[in-house]
């Protein structure tokens, strides 16, 4: 099939395709026979939930095109197995396929292009789509410092994704920002001041403080958040790789925004502070790196409005582009 064909289709028409694909990824797995497939989402990748006639699920993925290489990713399954081996972090594991191994690499006429897919073990529990406690915050900071902490031994060769350059540089991880500020009508010149000035600050920061970057899960958000038995447990490590700790924090962070709605600003600073003393009971950050949140905070903002212009490949993503490029710039030109 070609590209062109496959772009031009809406998001429902891209998902049955790519669940044909998703079949016959499955058949290089040895899961059973009666294998039940539920499609979960179309975002970054592709997920669908594997259920198996013996009651057992896993969780498939369809990674996209250009963004991981394959040793990429494979430093990303090597990250999950430490943790599942040496932490009490209870993360998903990796499935072997019948060819002995953990990525496969599956075309389907249907699909353009060659997906490296790949199988793993599922997380059961609830997510926190609205509300969240003190305790909760305190918990989450608690399993990001015990993320960074277990990454000493680990070499990173292939996931140098969110130093500077990988964040706010001019091509950066989500893609050229010069392609992002062409695109835009209203904001050019702002986008691109903003993205200097964080890149400039943030630069200036990494210089400094060298031991303060680790791998990092890089999206620790709290739909990336299942909970058992009141504690959080991380899912989706596909953006994990070389970067901030505290921009592992900012994330979370960011994205507690709508569970902190309707509260008073002291007792959403109440959360935020537990976060923090959560996260220092693991491992250690300094009132100085901490002072690097709001850089970080505006970081990840312009690095998703980044990642949803590039992300033409995909329908949702595009017209989310659409609707947050004014409330995101208005965001950014208020806290620069």
């Amino acid at each position: 099939m070609n590209t062109h064909s496959f772009l031009l289709s809406s998001h429902r028409a891209q998902v049955l395709r790519l669940r044909k694909l998703a079949t016959e990824a499955l058949r290089r797995y040895s899961l059973g026979k009666d294998v039940q497939l539920k499609f979960i989402f179309h975002g970054e990748n592709t997920t669908f939930k594997i259920t198996t006639n013996k009651g057992k699920s896993y969780l498939l993925r369809i990674h996209r095109l250009d963004y991981h290489t394959k040793k990429g990713i494979l430093e990303e399954l090597k990250w999950l197995s430490q943790l599942s081996q040496k932490t009490d972090i209870p993360v998903q594991k990796p499935i072997l396929s019948k060819n002995n191994c953990f990525i496969e690499e599956v075309a389907v006429p249907e699909v353009y292009g060659t997906r490296f897919c790949d199988v793993l073990t599922w997380v059961d529990g609830k997510m926190k789509k609205k509300s969240a406690s003190e305790l909760d915050f305190h918990k989450v900071g608690v399993l990001t410092g015990k993320l960074h902490r277990s990454t000493d031994s680990i070499k990173k060769t292939k996931r140098i994704y969110w130093d500077s350059k990988g964040l706010v540089g001019v091509d950066s991880k989500f893609g050229n920002t010069k392609e992002v500020q062409a695109g835009l009508t209203r904001y050019k010149t702002d986008f691109e001041e903003i993205r200097k000035i964080l890149f400039k600050k943030i630069r200036h920061y990494e210089n400094k403080n060298p031991s303060k970057m680790c791998l990092i899960h890089a999206d620790l958000h709290f739909g990336n958040l299942v909970w058992q038995d009141g504690l959080p447990v991380p899912i989706d490590f596909d953006d994990c790789g070389y970067g901030f700790k505290v921009y592992d924090l900012a994330v979370v962070e960011f994205s507690s925004m709508k569970h902190l709605q309707g509260l008073k600003e002291s007792d959403r600073k109440k959360c935020i502070d537990q976060l923090h003393e959560g996260y220092l009971s693991q491992s250690s950050l300094s009132d100085s790196d901490f002072k690097m949140l709001p850089a970080f905070l505006l970081a990840r903002k312009l690095a998703l409005l980044t990642w949803m212009y590039h992300r033409k490949d995909n329908p949702m993503l595009q017209e989310r582009f659409k609707k947050s490029v004014a409330p995101f710039m208005k965001y950014l030109k208020s806290h620069i």
